[in-house]
């Protein structure tokens, strides 16, 4: 039943896109937004570890353009918690952020493939974390930009460079500590005879 259960799950795509972001944000605001925020004296606007910029590479690198989809549900569940609003009051900055984080990944990917640098899933299995890397730092520029101007009126100009090396930072160590994990988890399967 529990294999079964699990089948079902997995066979639905996009809950996992939903699912494994909706967990990484938890962790994201019950544990990385309230230590960075005892460090930090002026506030949080870009975390220095995002970990559901993961889940928006990982996404976009399996699921393709189509991930856009369940990303922007829960992006915008997330950013209504965030921002203490209901979606009905977003302002133009609340809809850039969640738009920019949402299709950043996605872009790059496609922009990959169009520059013929195609680093979509092959049938081979064979996974390189390091492209993957590269990916996540190309989407995270795109992000820190289209995130710099959604979310300026969230502090002041002269804050505008650090804010930006905050978004980039964030993402990147975010989408690293990530890979490292599912590179250690998939390691591990494969030495416990799993697979």
């Amino acid at each position: 039943m529990f294999e079964r259960t699990l089948s079902i799950f997995f066979s639905q795509w996009w809950l996992i896109i939903i699912g494994s972001y909706g967990a990484l944000w938890f962790i994201q605001t019950t544990v990385i937004f309230p230590i960075e925020g005892a460090f930090l004296k002026n506030g949080i606007v870009a975390s220095f570890l995002f970990l559901p910029h993961a889940v928006r590479v990982l996404g976009a690198w399996l699921y393709g353009p189509k991930v856009v989809f369940p990303l922007l549900a829960i992006a915008v569940i997330c950013h209504t918690q965030l921002v203490d609003k209901s979606i009905f009051e977003f302002t133009r900055g609340d809809i850039i952020s969640v738009l920019g984080g949402v299709i950043c990944a996605p872009l790059t990917f496609e922009a990959m493939k169009i520059m013929r640098v195609d680093v979509y899933p092959k049938d081979e299995g064979i996974i390189s974390w390091r492209t993957l890397l590269f990916v996540g730092i190309v989407s995270s520029v795109l992000n820190s930009f289209i995130n710099g101007i959604g979310n300026s009126a969230y502090y002041d100009v002269e804050n505008t460079i650090s804010v930006l090396l905050r978004y980039l930072v964030g993402d990147v160590v975010g989408l690293f500590v990530v890979l490292v994990i599912l590179v250690f988890a998939t390691r591990k399967y494969r030495k416990g005879g799993y697979g």
